[in-house]
C-alpha cells in the first residue's frame, strides 16, 4: 500500500483514489459474498480462521513470484498452519493460478475467490444441533450452574473452563 499521509490537507491523486476505490470494492464484494453464503451455525472461530487464511494468502501471493518466495510461502504454510488449512491454502493457490469464469470477466475479483465458498461453510466438526451453552461437554449441568454466576463477581472462570472442555469464552458468549 501507499505510505500514510503526514497532514490532513493533502489529497489523494486520481490514481491513488482509483486504487483505494478498487481495493475497497474488492473487500466489500468479499464481505457481501460472505454474508450471502453465511450459515448461522458456523462458529466465529471458523469465520476468523477463514478471514485469516484469506489475508495470509493475499500476503503470501506476493512471495510466490520468485523461487525463494515460494519456498518461504510453503515453509509458513507447513510450519504454522494445520493440515486442513494447508489443503485450503493449496486450493487457494490453485484457484489463483486457474481463474474461474467469473474471475476472467472481472479480474478485480481476486479477493472474492475463496476456496470452498460454494460448498457448505460449516466446520467439519459441526454438530447437527447446537449445544445449550455453545460447547459440547459431558458436564452440561455443572457448566449451567457455573454460568448462573457469570454476571456476579463470584463467577469461577476456571470451573467454567473445566466444564466447557477448555472453551470458557465460547460458553460465556
Amino acid at each position: 500500500g501507499s505510505p500514510s499521509r503526514g497532514s490532513s490537507d493533502q489529497t489523494l491523486t486520481e490514481d491513488e483514489y482509483s486504487q483505494l476505490a478498487a481495493s475497497t470494492v474488492k473487500e466489500l464484494e468479499w464481505c457481501l459474498e460472505q454474508l450471502e453464503t453465511i450459515q448461522s451455525h458456523r462458529s466465529v472461530g471458523d469465520m476468523a480462521s477463514s478471514k485469516f487464511k484469506r489475508m495470509l494468502n493475499k500476503e503470501l501471493s506476493h512471495f510466490s513470484e520468485s523461487k525463494s518466495g515460494s519456498q518461504i510461502s510453503e515453509y509458513i504454510c507447513n510450519t504454522f498452519l494445520d493440515k486442513v488449512q494447508d489443503l485450503d491454502m493449496q486450493v487457494m493457490r490453485t484457484s489463483d493460478e486457474v481463474p474461474t469464469s467469473k474471475a476472467r470477466h472481472r479480474p478485480s475479483d481476486a479477493m472474492s475467490q475463496i476456496s470452498g465458498i460454494r460448498r457448505s461453510l460449516c466446520h467439519t466438526n459441526s454438530l447437527t444441533t447446537l449445544p445449550k451453552y455453545g460447547v459440547e461437554t459431558p458436564h452440561e449441568h455443572q457448566l449451567g450452574q457455573a454460568l448462573a454466576d457469570v454476571d456476579k463477581w463470584g463467577c469461577n472462570i476456571f470451573k467454567v473452563a473445566e466444564y466447557s472442555c477448555g472453551k470458557p469464552l465460547t460458553a460465556i458468549t
